[in-house]
């Protein structure tokens, strides 16, 4: 397969953290990989704060405010307004919601070990 022999390949598998390393030629193992909890935190917030996001797009798209729903659904390229407007929206709530996250963490260690 054009592969050396030898060579490790990581994949990782969404479900439950697991990943998985393949030594090609040689064996096959499994190991469960717990991601640290600074990372864990930063991608939930900011997902939470993506999706808020999106909602809020999808909004003013469906409610046509200011009659901006109807400017991108009838321009000449409305996959890429879309796009931009999605992936603007999207990374400004995200850093929003995990930036007031962050504000709101506890200051006290025991408090923090239980976030």
């Amino acid at each position: 397969m054009g592969i050396e022999r030898g060579r490790i390949e990581m994949v990782a598998v969404a479900r439950r953290s697991l990943v998985l390393l393949v030594i090609h030629g040689l064996d096959i193992e499994m190991k469960r990989a717990k991601m640290p909890k600074l990372i864990q935190f930063v991608l939930k917030n900011s997902l939470i704060g993506m999706v808020i996001g999106w909602v809020i797009a999808c909004g003013v798209v469906y409610f046509d405010l200011n009659g901006f729903g109807s400017l991108v659904l009838h321009s000449r390229h409305v996959v890429t307004a879309l796009f931009i407007m999605f992936f603007s929206f999207g990374i400004t709530f995200a850093f929003a919601y995990l930036t007031t996250a962050v504000l709101l963490l506890p200051t006290d260690k025991d408090d923090f070990d239980r976030v």
